[in-house]
């Protein structure tokens, strides 16, 4: 009975565990595969081998393109009576920004008005020694002597007249200051009821078009190894989200002694006129070296228990996840420490659901 009873026993454990090992051997032979719904909604990149850019960044100050700044100086002395444009203001070529009452335009004018005068007294002084010499009355002498002394009327009165041309209007006792170029007052520095002296160093306004504008960053030492002219570069300010596109222009072979970096200038295209001089600025530049590396886009990564994984696509039932190690990231471009074949299919969004599924199915 014993026995009957032990061999009914092994033989209920035997179907038993068999039946469970052979369940858990269909359920790991099972593949994961994509369904319809979910194919429908994820989407695919491909692995790049690209030039490795390096990424410097920096501070910096936004800065006058000082090769397309005009200071305006006025050349004469006198007393400001009124300013047509304040500080910010778009100017045309040509438009008045200042009127000054000025002894200098008065002098200049009385000067042209004793030459007309002189030149009309000329003119006939040498038409009456004419007469005279036909009539056998004067020399000829005398007739040379009047034509030179109208020649040098005429000379006079010219030389007046392109004085005017640069300084103002005949017969106009105010100086009026001009705009040399069209731009924006970026500088002020005379208003209403300023006393001008001809002698003053400081210029009265300084106009730019600031189309193009310069970012000077400040590169310390440790960041100089790279960075050449023509380096793509990014600059942000506090002011905006945008982000403006530059090229590095010029490397300064100095230290400043203070801050102890190297000033490098970019030029930035600023065509919607939001960069204005003394901006702070944070300057990114992007600097290309002769490696070349597996890349994606770093969007497509999965970070899961301290490390990186792609998950790789062949077709909806092979997907498969390979682990990384980022070697930079620059930008949205994740740059790999691995040599990934250039081209492989990886699942760029809602790759954590795939992620996830092969994580259990394992």
């Amino acid at each position: 009975m014993k026995t009957q009873l032990s061999a009914s026993i092994g033989i209920f454990l035997f179907l038993m565990f068999g039946c469970a090992s052979h369940k858990e051997d269909k359920k790991t032979n099972q593949k994961f595969c994509l369904s319809d719904s979910l194919l429908k909604i994820i989407r695919f990149d491909t692995v790049k081998v690209r030039p490795l850019f390096k990424e410097v960044r920096m501070t910096g100050k936004i800065s006058f393109d000082d090769d397309k700044v005009v200071r305006v100086f006025p050349p004469v002395s006198g007393l400001v009576q009124d300013v047509t444009v304040s500080l910010g203001d778009y100017v045309q070529k040509g438009q008045v920004l200042a009127k000054i009452k000025s002894s200098d335009m008065a002098s200049y004018n009385s000067q042209y008005r004793t030459a007309l005068a002189n030149e009309s007294i000329a003119k006939r002084n040498m038409e009456f020694t004419d007469e005279l010499y036909k009539s056998g009355a004067a020399a000829e002498k005398d007739l040379s002597i009047a034509r030179d002394n109208y020649k040098i009327a005429i000379a006079e009165d010219e030389r007046i007249k392109q004085v005017l041309a640069i300084f103002g209007e005949a017969g106009n006792d105010y100086y009026l200051i001009k705009a040399p170029i069209s731009g924006f007052i970026v500088e002020k520095k005379i208003t209403e009821g300023t006393i001008l002296r001809q002698d003053a160093s400081d210029n009265g306004f300084t106009i730019s078009d600031l189309k193009d504008i310069w970012v000077l960053g400040n590169a310390f030492e440790r960041d100089l190894e790279g960075i050449e002219v023509g380096d793509s570069v990014s600059v942000k300010t506090l002011a905006y989200d945008k982000i403006y596109r530059g090229v590095v222009n010029r490397i300064s072979t100095t230290i400043d002694p203070v801050t102890k970096a190297n000033k490098v200038r970019v030029v930035v295209r600023n065509s919607d006129f939001k960069l204005h001089p003394e901006m702070f600025a944070s300057v990114t530049i992007h600097m290309q070296t002769e490696d070349e590396l597996s890349s994606i886009y770093s969007e497509a990564s999965i970070f899961n228990e301290n490390r990186y994984f792609i998950v790789a696509y062949d077709d909806k039932c092979n997907t498969r996840v390979i682990p990384i190690t980022p070697h930079s990231i620059v930008g949205n471009i994740m740059y790999l420490e691995e040599k990934i074949p250039n081209g492989m299919q990886i699942i760029s969004k809602y790759q954590l659901i795939v992620y996830s599924k092969l994580s259990n199915a394992n």
